[in-house]
């Protein structure tokens, strides 16, 4: 995808998604496989990737999302990382710039 990509609530990816520009992962979806973009991420609330998130720029885990699973722990990168209350990172979380975790 070359632009912009918003992906509404509570949809099903059963592929990986790769964007130049930013992702948003809608509320309650679930993608199966990974998430990668060359600017920004942004999971809603109570979303679940099961590979690995990889943002180029900024990396927004909103509340009470899942990345990896128990089972199957993944990487979640971004230069900066927003970790919103009960988001969840089953796996390896990278800030190469920095984070702040928030309510």
């Amino acid at each position: 995808m070359l632009g912009d990509l918003k992906i509404g609530r509570e949809c099903r990816l059963n592929g990986s998604i790769k964007s130049h520009g930013r992702l948003d992962l809608g509320e309650g979806s679930l993608a199966r496989q990974s998430l990668v973009s060359e600017r920004d991420i942004v999971l809603g609330a109570e979303s679940r990737v099961e590979g690995p998130v990889l943002a180029g720029r900024r990396l927004t885990l909103g509340p009470r999302c899942v990345a990896g699973t128990r089972d199957r722990p993944t990487t979640v990168r971004g230069e900066t990382v927003l970790l919103h209350s009960g988001a969840t990172v089953h796996g390896t979380l990278w800030a190469s710039r920095g984070g702040e975790a928030v309510e």
